[in-house]
């Protein structure tokens, strides 16, 4: 399968590191993306629903969602409900669709989010 980022590999529009992300003492994922151009985090029911900004005429639209590597399913934008904040150890943000690697693309074209997990571990390098 897709191989998670390198530590510290500038890899699309914005990437977090680990150290980036712990810095952030987040409660819920859209504490993570609340400062990422062209993403707007807003309140829902139970967290923050992530949007993206579309393309033409949609303001903003719910992205695609991975989840190492795969593809999860994400009506509402609520990325809490199948992710969490604590298990996050890498995000890639692709706020276009023209921006995206292939195998992140999809038909919405509203821009992906990946999501690497594996629990709170230093990344180690091949080096």
């Amino acid at each position: 399968g897709p191989e998670p980022p390198a530590a510290g590999a500038a890899v699309g529009s914005t990437e977090e590191s680990l150290e980036a992300i712990e810095k952030r003492h987040p409660i819920y994922v859209g504490d993570l993306l609340r400062m990422t151009p062209g993403v707007q985090v807003v309140p829902s029911g139970f967290g923050q629903r992530i949007l993206m900004r579309g393309m033409g005429f949609q303001a903003y639209c719910n992205p695609s969602v991975f989840v190492d590597g795969m593809r999860v399913m994400n009506p509402d934008g609520d990325l809490d409900t199948f992710v969490n904040v604590q298990d996050i150890k890498a995000m890639e943000v692709y706020p276009r669709g023209g921006s995206v690697p292939v195998q992140f693309q999809t038909l919405e074209g509203c821009g992906s989010l990946v999501i690497w997990t594996g629990g709170r571990r230093p990344l180690l390098s091949g080096k």
